[in-house]
């Protein structure tokens, strides 16, 4: 089975820029500090952390200590598919995102879990017993995933203000999104828009409007859509702009991102 599992440890950790994967990720959290923005809400990091995030959702790390600890987990969907049986069906399960805090013996047990899954195989049987360790982890998390703690239904962690901000943002991408527009939509000020953005998502206004037009440009010529109609789907006026733009934070042209998607 293809996955892979690692112990991360991070001094002064800095991801300045939200991403996406085409993959499941499940990350375990060791330490205190900081906080995960996770499509449009912020969540707090502490030890035993639990979060789950689904193939090509924006997410990203903001930590506020010294040390960023954490076991990562990859999956591909298809080893979801390939682990799953007739009553137990990992592939539709692992669909939404996740973000709960795990309790003293769930948190030992699945870092013990995460820890055998991590091991490099050496001798004789020690991949069985490494892909064991990945499906009992599995069914553990699994049983401990009400749909309460789904992250669509969780606390988002943001003001009411930077909440109307991100929704707003998000439904109209494909228009001009001036700060003077975003701030009486809110109802405040666009300087103290400006700087609540900032300390509670750690993106400034601007730095968020260019990755959520990006990731959903990068969802749409998924799809097959043509780079000129993507652009101005994502609020880009001008086609240069949109392919110079793309190509500096994606590190590919749209063209070739497009082609890339299809041949997968």
């Amino acid at each position: 089975m293809k996955y892979s599992v690692a112990l991360n440890r991070s001094e002064k950790w800095d991801m300045p820029k939200a991403h996406q994967h085409d993959f499941v990720e499940m990350l375990l959290f060791l330490n205190d500090g900081g906080s995960f923005f996770l499509q449009d809400s912020v969540f707090p990091l502490k030890r035993g952390s639990l979060i789950i995030v689904q193939e090509n959702i924006s997410h990203r790390s903001i930590v506020t200590g010294n040390t960023y600890e954490r076991y990562v987990l990859h999956i591909p969907r298809k080893t979801l598919i390939d682990a799953s049986d007739l009553k137990t069906d990992f592939s539709i399960l692992f669909k939404e995102n996740y973000c709960f805090q795990l309790g003293g013996t769930d948190f030992e047990k699945l870092r013990s879990l995460m820890e055998k899954c991590s091991v490099t195989p050496k001798e004789f049987g020690d991949d069985v017993l490494r892909n064991c360790a990945f499906l009992t982890l599995l069914v553990f998390v699994a049983k401990l995933l009400p749909a309460s703690v789904t992250a669509s239904g969780f606390h988002r962690g943001l003001s009411s203000s930077i909440g109307l901000a991100i929704d707003w943002i998000n439904s109209h991408l494909d228009e001009d999104l001036s700060l003077d527009t975003l701030s009486s939509q809110c109802y405040v000020t666009k300087y103290y828009l400006c700087r609540l953005f900032k300390d509670e998502t750690g993106f400034t206004v601007g730095e968020y409007i260019l990755q959520q037009r990006l990731l959903r440009a990068c969802s749409l010529l998924r799809k097959g859509e043509s780079v000129q109609k993507v652009g101005e789907a994502v609020g880009f006026r001008n086609y240069n702009h949109f392919i110079r733009t793309f190509s500096q934070y994606m590190g590919i042209s749209p063209g070739r991102y497009r082609t890339k998607s299809k041949a997968e």
